[in-house]
């Protein structure tokens, strides 16, 4: 949240009745709330990681696959 921006939410807030100790109060707890929100992942780091889940995961299934008709393969040699 930019300067300009806590200015007008300042003026609002003033501007509704609330005191200067309440403007100050609250405009700190909204800094810190959008300073934390760059801590969230986006769409394209879900995307991402959904895409690097899929690359592990497919090889996994395709080896468990393959071991088991191996296995299958050994059990009817007996």
């Amino acid at each position: 949240m930019n300067a300009t921006d806590m200015v007008k939410i300042t003026r609002r807030l003033e501007q509704a009745g609330f005191t200067r100790e309440q403007v100050e109060a609250l405009t700190l707890a909204i800094a810190k709330i959008a300073d934390s929100m760059g801590n969230l992942a986006t769409r394209d780091d879900v995307a991402g990681l959904r895409r690097t889940v899929h690359g592990i995961v497919v090889p996994i299934v395709l080896l468990n696959l393959a071991l088991t008709m191996a296995l299958a393969g050994i059990v009817l040699m007996q």
